[in-house]
């Protein structure tokens, strides 16, 4: 299968970028049983060995990762009437029509709004989405995203991963009544944070509304909670 994909992409140079994605996308399962094989293995997905199957897929099709789930949502849609006629359109070349556009008028969703609180603890690093995202296609979402008033309270690095993986998430309603305790509790030992990135937390909740001593003191509490 690697083979016929690979000679295909490179003797046929006529086909259009959407026509090289989805023949390249043939071997997406091969490389995520290699990628699932090697997570097993405990092969880090960032070492020379590691694989990632979006990424595999898109050097074989000359694009970029996002373009290659673009590509996917657009053909999870085809048994819509309007976006398989699109679909047509994009294998053909038709002119004025790209993935990036049809993507935006039939896939494209607005993303949930982040709370304040869910804010303060800094973003994981690309390379650790990316591992995040990888883990997710191979095993799904094994901790739900927790929300209040309709926003992320914990969890927007899954929520990312989730987009990157092209998988959808699923939520807990945060049914507590101290939300902010919630999000350091759950965030403080994930994020090792070093002394410039404490500063930072705490710029955050300022600018949040919340004051330095609350976090503080929440910052105590939860550190006796763990001695």
């Amino acid at each position: 299968m690697m083979w016929v994909v690979k000679n295909q992409l490179t003797d046929r140079r006529n086909l259009n970028p959407f026509q090289s994605i989805e023949l390249a996308l043939k071997s997406k399962p091969i490389f995520a049983a290699r990628a699932k094989a090697h997570q097993q293995a405990g092969v880090p997905l960032m070492s020379g060995e590691g694989i990632e199957a979006g990424k595999e897929v898109a050097k074989l099709a000359g694009v970029k990762s996002d373009t290659i789930r673009k590509v996917e949502r657009i053909l999870e849609k085809s048994g819509i009437t309007e976006v398989a006629a699109a679909i047509d359109a994009l294998r053909r070349g038709e002119a004025g029509i790209s993935i990036n556009s049809v993507y935006q008028q039939y896939c494209g969703k607005k993303r949930m709004e982040q709370h304040p609180f869910c804010t303060i603890f800094p973003q994981a690093t690309d390379e650790e989405l990316a591992i995040m995202a990888e883990s997710i296609r191979c095993i799904g979402l094994q901790e739900a995203i927790t929300t209040y008033e309709s926003k992320i309270l914990d969890g927007k690095n899954r929520y990312i991963a989730c987009d990157m993986a092209g998988v959808e998430p699923h939520y807990d309603e945060y049914q507590g009544d101290d939300p902010l305790q919630f999000v350091i509790s759950k965030n403080l030992h994930r994020s090792h944070l070093n002394g410039s990135q404490y500063a930072d937390v705490l710029k955050k909740s300022k600018d949040c509304g919340i004051p330095n001593q609350t976090i503080e003191d929440a910052t105590a509490k939860q550190e006796e909670l763990t001695e």
